[in-house]
């Protein structure tokens, strides 16, 4: 069949072949480029990604490092905190503890200073009392100055006793212990 074409046909078909093709081959040929640019673009954005996603790790890791630490802080600021403001209250306690010791000390110490006080304004009262007893009898008992002393010259007795005893109340006389009548 080839022969009987003429020699211009019998070219043309090759030709046309080759041109038949062109387009095929130019859209099978775009499309490997566009598939290995496409390829290369993908491994060039899977590195990004991948760049990206080690770069998000690491700052996970760093937030986290930072989160704990904060943390770790934040216990530390509290539990400093806390052993302060329990520290303060168990002073304040102990302070009040002391106070109130000092309180019952101080009401102790007073009491022992009233009771000694008391004590001694007691017996001073017993002295008084007793003195008092002890001079209201001898005012009972006693004869008046002038009395005693006539009765003295009378019996006539100037022995040291005697005279001792009138010595004595001339002193209380002297003294302003006695009027001259003998009374208090």
């Amino acid at each position: 069949f080839l022969e009987s074409l003429p020699r211009r046909m019998a070219y043309q078909p090759l030709e046309r072949h080759s041109t038949l093709f062109n387009d095929v081959h130019s859209v099978l040929h775009n499309v490997t480029q566009d598939l290995s640019r496409l390829r290369v673009q993908a491994q060039e954005n899977d590195i990004v990604r991948r760049a990206e996603i080690e770069e998000l790790r690491q700052k996970i890791v760093e937030e986290s490092h930072d989160h704990r630490e904060q943390l770790s802080k934040f216990r530390f600021e509290l539990d400093e905190f806390v052993h302060g403001r329990v520290s303060k209250i168990v002073d304040r306690m102990e302070d009040i503890k002391r106070a109130e010791q000092k309180d019952e000390a101080s009401k102790v110490d007073k009491l022992q200073k009233l009771q000694t006080e008391i004590k001694t304004l007691k017996d001073s009262c017993i002295s008084v009392s007793d003195r008092w007893q002890r001079l209201e009898k001898r005012v009972r008992d006693r004869k008046p100055a002038v009395l005693a002393c006539a009765a003295l010259e009378a019996e006539g007795r100037h022995d040291k006793e005697q005279w001792a005893k009138e010595i004595e109340l001339k002193h209380k006389v002297a003294a302003g212990m006695f009027r001259q009548d003998g009374s208090i």
